[in-house]
């Protein structure tokens, strides 16, 4: 199951111009972390809940503002704009003066909601991660310096002075599952190399197999954008090249491409070992089962490919018309 397959519950993202209701859902994040509740069960505080916790009293009334972000179903979820360097000072000392008893919520880190029970709301929580960090990002225009302002119509910001208009940023990337006979191509990233999530956080990769991938760059098709980074991670040429499946990934903003090709002729590896550490064929059998939830794009091509349930014949063979 990925990570946005949350049926029979549905995803609603249009933007409303609404205030949220008491038993309406907060999401707040900060600094790469997000409050939930202090109990196995993942859950975000209601308005209501948020208002009388020990956080809220304390909060400026002009340091932030409720802003909708969306709705699962008929559950809505809003989330807190706020001026973080009003909020840093007391929040990075908020549980100093709480009692052990009545911490009923707390902060975890956006990227370890991926691990959590409660599909749908560990996607809102990602969801909500990576939109709020948006929102921070862009308080400000970046082309003349002015305070930007909420449209009223639609989830956009924009420059009053000279009408710069931003949007949510979205970073399509590929996922290649690289096939040579019936072997596909296994890699692992190096320890040392830094990515980045949505909310903006740098941090090192969890390092087990997974698969060639990178970002489409400006310009690229997803089937340009294969050729490039196989050729750019292990040396190989590759063929035959097939759209799979997507999925929206918030921890980096991104919307993921999932793409099967074959190696054009000599399949030995010449590793970029800046991003990579091991580039290695796996026969099926060779594949190790992911243990416990993952909710990854990579997770379920390397999985669909253990299981047998990738096509039989030729990776580039298109299926005879009835």
């Amino acid at each position: 199951m990925m990570l946005h397959e949350i049926a029979p519950k549905s995803f609603h993202i249009e933007w409303q111009n609404l205030q949220p209701e008491r038993d309406d859902r907060i999401i707040f994040a900060f600094d790469g972390q997000i409050l939930i509740a202090a109990t196995e069960e993942l859950r975000f505080p209601t308005r209501e809940v948020f208002e009388k916790w020990i956080l809220f009293p304390r909060i400026h009334p002009d340091s932030g503002a409720y802003t909708y972000l969306f709705a699962i179903d008929d559950e809505r979820y809003f989330t807190m704009v706020y001026d973080e360097r009003q909020f840093r000072p007391f929040l990075e000392n908020l549980y100093k003066d709480i009692p052990e008893e009545d911490k009923t919520y707390r902060f975890v880190p956006v990227r370890a909601l991926r691990n959590r029970e409660a599909q749908h709301e560990a996607f809102a929580g990602m969801m909500a991660g990576m939109l709020t960090g948006w929102y921070r990002r862009s308080r400000f225009c970046g082309k003349c310096g002015v305070r930007t302002r909420h449209s009223d119509k639609e989830r956009m910001m924009y420059c009053p002075h000279c009408g710069n208009m931003i949007y949510p940023q979205i970073c399509p990337s590929v996922i290649i599952g690289v096939f040579s006979k019936d072997r596909l191509l296994t890699t692992r990233y190096n320890p040392e190399h830094l990515m980045f999530d949505g909310t903006g956080k740098t941090f090192k990769p969890v390092v087990h197999d997974a698969l060639v991938a990178g970002y489409i760059e400006a310009g690229e098709t997803g089937e340009d954008a294969v050729r490039r980074e196989v050729m750019e991670e292990v040396g190989l040429r590759v063929k035959n090249i097939r759209y799979w499946k997507s999925s929206p990934w918030p921890m980096s903003s991104g919307l993921l491409f999932a793409y099967t090709c074959e190696v054009d002729g000599d399949d030995r590896i010449r590793l970029e070992e800046d991003e990579l550490s091991t580039a290695v064929f796996k026969t099926r059998e060779e594949i190790e089962p992911r243990v416990g939830k993952d909710i990854a794009l990579t997770s379920a091509l390397m999985e669909a490919f253990r299981r047998g349930e990738l096509p039989e014949r030729p990776i580039g063979e298109l299926p005879e018309r009835p």
